[in-house]
């Protein structure tokens, strides 16, 4: 059986001693100099206003001590962790949606199951091979890079076939015309034209019968 404790022994083993962050005076001082020192930095170079890193550093540290706290509860039972990655995957599709059209307006269902199409495959198979153990300890992380790549990728292929909608319009509204849904009419934006090999053969007349 995968047991947490076996968890942490493999890891032991394979990368050492699992030393956790000590959290202390140390370590305030050092986030503290870092983000005095991003703030110098963007004050000489006059990359923008000094207070945006010290307003992240700040917004940062609040956010994932919160998180923190979270993780430690959720990691208790399955249920917990499983209903947490829900909720990651809810929070990419929302993050998503904005990064693709600037608002909320975008059918979070459709971004949803985009994220859940990178997702959902690569952690059952992941499981279902027991390479990943069925532990929370195990699936949480697993799940959590998953799901801010296939964010990151949902959103980056949605912005761009955005952008080649606003670009291409006339080649959209031309689709159209030509009797396509604007789905299809999307589609043709979005992929371009055909590459030579998938071309379609062009149509042929037959030829006239003899009388």
């Amino acid at each position: 059986m995968w047991s947490p404790a076996r968890v942490r022994g493999l890891l032991s083993v394979t990368l050492g001693p699992v030393d956790a962050v000590e959290l202390g005076w140390p370590l305030a001082a050092l986030l503290v100099l870092l983000a005095v020192t991003a703030a110098a930095v963007v004050r000489v170079a006059e990359l923008g206003s000094w207070r945006t890193p010290l307003t992240a550093t700040a917004r940062a540290v609040v956010q994932l001590s919160a998180v923190s706290l979270v993780i430690v509860f959720v990691l208790r039972s399955m249920g917990w962790t499983l209903a947490f990655v829900a909720l990651m995957v809810l929070v990419a599709a929302f993050t998503a949606c904005r990064r693709v059209s600037g608002a909320w307006g975008t059918p979070v269902v459709w971004v949803c199951a985009a994220v859940l199409a990178g997702v959902v495959p690569a952690v059952g198979l992941a499981l279902a091979t027991t390479v990943v153990p069925f532990e929370p300890i195990a699936v949480l992380p697993i799940a959590g890079i998953l799901v801010g790549g296939a964010m990151t990728a949902t959103a980056l292929a949605g912005k761009r076939t955005a952008e080649e909608l606003e670009t291409q319009r006339g080649a959209y509204e031309a689709a159209l015309g030509l009797g396509l849904n604007r789905r299809q009419a999307v589609g043709v934006v979005a992929h371009g034209p055909p590459p030579p090999w998938r071309s379609y053969p062009a149509r042929t007349r037959p030829a006239p019968s003899a009388s």
